[in-house]
C-alpha cells in the first residue's frame, strides 16, 4: 500500500494487525471482548472502503482523523486498567474503622483536565496513589459508574488514612492532568453515617450481581431459550457446509459471540456458512464465515438462537447439534437421521448413508 501512495492506509494496517493480534490473546471480560469485536468490524468497514475505490481506479489514502481514531482507541484499549481500588467496608467492620483514633477521614473532590483523554487511565493512578495512603472506601458517582468511566470530568472520593492532609495534597500534585482538587477532613460521626449508607446498598448490589451472575451460567442459558429479536433475526437461511478443520489458519481465526455472528451474517446477507469439527472426536461443532481472508467463528456451542432460527423443531430434531449432524449427510428431518443412526450402516463417513439408502431401497 505504501508504494502507490497510501501511506497512512499502510499504517491503518498495522494497526489493524496488533488489534487481532491483542483480540487473539488477550484474555478479558465480555464487555472489552464486545469493544474489540466492534473496533474490528469497524476497522474492516474501512479497509472494504479504501479496496472499493481502488477498484474503480481511485488511488486515495485515508484521513489522519480516521488514523489517529484507531490508534487512539488501540491504546484506550490497552490501557483499560480494571478498576478495583475502591473497597466498600462491610457493614459488620464500620464501627471499629470509626472508632480507631488514628484513622482520618475525607471527601477529595478531583476535577480532571478537559484535554484529558483516557479518563480511566488517569482514574487508575489516581486510585493507586491514595490507596497507598489509605482505602478508598465509596465514590460519587458510584463505584461501577466509575469503573465504566461513565463521567464527566469530575468525582469525589472518600477515603480513609492515618496521614495527614499535606501528604495526600501532595501525592494528587504529582499526578498529571488534574485541574482541581478539594481535600475537606469529615467527622467520623458524618464519615460514619454515610459508610453504612453505602454499605448497605453495596451488599444488596453485590447479592442482586451475585444473582444475575448465575442466570448466566451455561447450564441455566441452556435450559433457557434464547430469543433473537426482529431486529438481528436472519431473512435468508445460508445454506450450510461441512468442511475440513480450520486449525491451520489460526492467525486468521477471529471469535466471536454467538449475537455478533448472526448480527454479521444478517448485515452481510451471507448465503452460506460454513461448519467443521472442533475436536477429533467428532461430537464438538463450531459455525464460521469467512470475509476479508478471515475466518469469523462462533465462540460458544450454545446454539440456542440458531435452533429458533432454523426451525429445527418443527424437523423434530431435539437439540442442534443432532441437526448439524443430519445436515452433513444430507438428511432434513429427524426421523430419517434417527433411523439411519440405528442402523448398522452408521458411521462418521458421508457414503454410509448412501449405503444405507441403498439397502433400504431394495
Amino acid at each position: 500500500t505504501a508504494a502507490i501512495g497510501l501511506d497512512k492506509v499502510s499504517k491503518f494496517c498495522l494497526h489493524f494487525e496488533s488489534l487481532l493480534n491483542k483480540a487473539k490473546v488477550s484474555k478479558t471480560s465480555i464487555k472489552k471482548a464486545n469493544e474489540f469485536v466492534n473496533l474490528i468490524f469497524e476497522s474492516l468497514n474501512v479497509l472494504r472502503s479504501v479496496v472499493d475505490r481502488v477498484k474503480k481506479g481511485e488511488i486515495k489514502d485515508i484521513d489522519d482523523d480516521i488514523l489517529q481514531d484507531l490508534k487512539d482507541t488501540l491504546e484506550d484499549l490497552d490501557s483499560e486498567y480494571d478498576i478495583t481500588f475502591i473497597n466498600p467496608i462491610p457493614l459488620e467492620k464500620v464501627q471499629s474503622i470509626i472508632d480507631d483514633l488514628q484513622n482520618i477521614f475525607y471527601k477529595i473532590y478531583v476535577l480532571i483536565e478537559s484535554t484529558c483523554k483516557f479518563k480511566k487511565v488517569r482514574l487508575y493512578f489516581i486510585f493507586r496513589a491514595l490507596n497507598k495512603l489509605g482505602q478508598i472506601c465509596w465514590s460519587n458517582p458510584d463505584p461501577d459508574i466509575l469503573e465504566r468511566g461513565e463521567f464527566d470530568l469530575d468525582f469525589e472520593i472518600y477515603l480513609i488514612s492515618q496521614k495527614k492532609k499535606e501528604i495526600i495534597t501532595q501525592t494528587l500534585e504529582e499526578i498529571l492532568e488534574i485541574e482541581n482538587k478539594v481535600i475537606n477532613e469529615m467527622s467520623p460521626e458524618t464519615f460514619g453515617d454515610l459508610i453504612k449508607n453505602v454499605s448497605v446498598k453495596w451488599q444488596k448490589e453485590k447479592v442482586a450481581a451475585d444473582v444475575q451472575e448465575r442466570k448466566v451460567e451455561p447450564k441455566v442459558e441452556k435450559k433457557i431459550p434464547i430469543k433473537i429479536s426482529s431486529s438481528t433475526q436472519i431473512k435468508n437461511i445460508p445454506k450450510i457446509i461441512f468442511t475440513n478443520g480450520i486449525d491451520g489458519m489460526k492467525s486468521n481465526i477471529i471469535t466471536l459471540p454467538n449475537n455478533h455472528f448472526i448480527k454479521l451474517i444478517n448485515n452481510e446477507k451471507v448465503d452460506v456458512i460454513f461448519c467443521c469439527y472442533k475436536n477429533s472426536r467428532r461430537n464438538s461443532y463450531f459455525l464460521y464465515t469467512i470475509k476479508e481472508g478471515f475466518f469469523l467463528v462462533t465462540a460458544s456451542e450454545i446454539f440456542e438462537p440458531f435452533e429458533e432460527y432454523f426451525e429445527i423443531q418443527s424437523r423434530d430434531f431435539p437439540n442442534f447439534s443432532d441437526f448439524l449432524e443430519a445436515i452433513r449427510y444430507g438428511i432434513d428431518n429427524y426421523k430419517e437421521f434417527s433411523s439411519f443412526k440405528e442402523s448398522e450402516f452408521y458411521s462418521p463417513y458421508i457414503r454410509s448413508y448412501e449405503q444405507y439408502l441403498k439397502a433400504k431401497n431394495r
